[in-house]
């Protein structure tokens, strides 16, 4: 190591803040995220216990997979009385019918870091 820290110093000074950049965004994207969801990839969060009719399908962006099935359940518990909650908890949702008993589900809203989360999710009646 100590050859090529003497012929490249800038290359082994870049590679290791390469790394602590890595390691630190990690991090900062917040406790409970999904590897998947922190690197900027939907992570899969499952579906509800029960078989049958309600929510399922659960992807998540920037968001922890607990939050996400939150937000799922609550949107489904209140579309399937009646009163949709297109805003909660600082969550937007709308949907759109892709079945004769299906729709899909779609929510975000951004952190006051700037972080924009985003929740998908099917569900059905």
């Amino acid at each position: 190591m100590e050859s090529i820290v003497k012929f490249c110093p800038r290359v082994v000074a870049a590679a290791t803040l390469s790394i602590a950049v890595v390691a630190l965004g990690l991090a900062a994207a917040g406790p409970g995220l999904d590897r998947a969801s922190a690197a900027g990839r939907f992570a899969h969060c499952g579906s509800q216990q029960r078989q049958g009719a309600g929510w399922g399908n659960v992807r998540a962006l920037h968001t922890p997979c607990p939050t996400a099935r939150h937000v799922a359940r609550h949107y489904w518990k209140h579309w399937s009385h009646g009163s949709p909650d297109h805003r909660f908890e600082g969550w937007r949702c709308g949907d759109r019918q892709v079945g004769e008993e299906l729709w899909k589900g779609h929510c975000h809203r951004t952190l006051p870091s700037g972080v924009r989360q985003k929740v998908r999710f099917e569900f059905g009646f």
